[in-house]
């Protein structure tokens, strides 16, 4: 006579196997019950339905790959951003220093910018001919 209870694993048989193994085991323990189990359509429509969830969760979930990717492209932006903004830190800086004390750059800032001279001195502008 053919046992038709499902074989269920004890306690020590489930600490005793770890991981994928003791799932499969479990799973076929109870899924092995009188009737066989699931039927073929069904075992296959569930790891259909497994794998489309899964599929979408790594592809376009919360923390999926094109999510991941987005993120990168924006870190990748920010940190471009952020070595531009710290270079126009340290260039208004020292500008800012020369400003204070280098009286060279400030002559050098009042005749090209502001185009002022000394008294009694005559500028001569160049220009070049336009092609």
């Amino acid at each position: 006579m053919v046992n038709r209870q499902p074989h269920r694993l004890s306690r020590q048989q489930r600490r005793r196997q770890s991981g994928l193994v003791a799932i499969t085991a479990f799973s076929r323990a109870v899924f092995d019950a009188e009737r066989g189990g699931l039927s073929r359509q069904t075992r296959l429509f569930l790891r259909v339905v497994v794998g489309a969830v899964l599929l979408y969760l790594f592809v376009a979930g919360n923390m999926g790959v094109l999510k991941m990717l987005n993120l990168w492209r924006s870190e990748r932006g920010l940190m471009r951003r952020e070595t531009r903004l710290a270079a126009q830190v340290l260039s208004l800086d020292t500008r800012r220093r020369m400003l204070e004390s280098d009286t060279t750059y400030i002559e050098k800032i009042a005749r090209t910018e502001y185009h002022l001279s000394r008294p009694g001195e005559i500028i001569y502008e160049i220009e070049k001919p336009s092609p």
